[in-house]
């Protein structure tokens, strides 16, 4: 009997789609402390993206997290705005084997795989991000919106 279900479980995975039904992304706020052109100091800032896949069962189900290139359009040269001034100032983000993210053709991906998932499974990815130093730039608020895209 025993030999029977171990059997008929071999033969089952095979056939069993590898996708989940669906699959989502969400992050953390990525929010930079005071930069200080004049300090020759880069500044740093961390967050967590989650990825979230649900479906009844799935079985090596395999994702990819793509990072646009926000309001520049470009991915190795990111960079906020200033909304009053239009002034810009370089940034960039980075998996956690510090590549440049980005979508695959310029920068790397998050990449990720759930061996088996029942109903929802969920995968936290740290992130990190840099301003370089010595960029002259108007004092205030800067701000970037990315595009986060999952394709499983």
């Amino acid at each position: 009997m025993w030999r029977l279900i171990v059997l008929s479980l071999s033969l089952f995975v095979p056939i069993c789609p590898a996708l989940a039904q669906s699959c989502s992304v969400v992050s953390t706020p990525l929010s930079f402390p005071a930069y200080h052109a004049f300090s020759g100091n880069t500044a740093t800032a961390t967050a967590d993206v989650t990825v979230t896949c649900t479906g009844l069962l799935f079985v090596g189900a395999s994702y990819d997290v793509r990072l646009g290139g926000g309001q520049s359009g470009s991915i190795p040269s990111r960079k906020m705005r200033q909304a009053s001034s239009g002034s810009e100032l370089g940034y960039q983000v980075y998996t956690q084997s510090g590549q440049v993210w980005g979508n695959g053709v310029q920068g790397s991906v998050l990449q990720g795989s759930f061996l088996l998932g029942l109903l929802t499974r969920s995968r936290v990815h740290p992130i990190s991000a840099t301003i370089p130093a010595n960029q002259q730039v108007n004092a205030g608020a800067y701000s970037d919106a990315v595009t986060m895209t999952v394709i499983w």
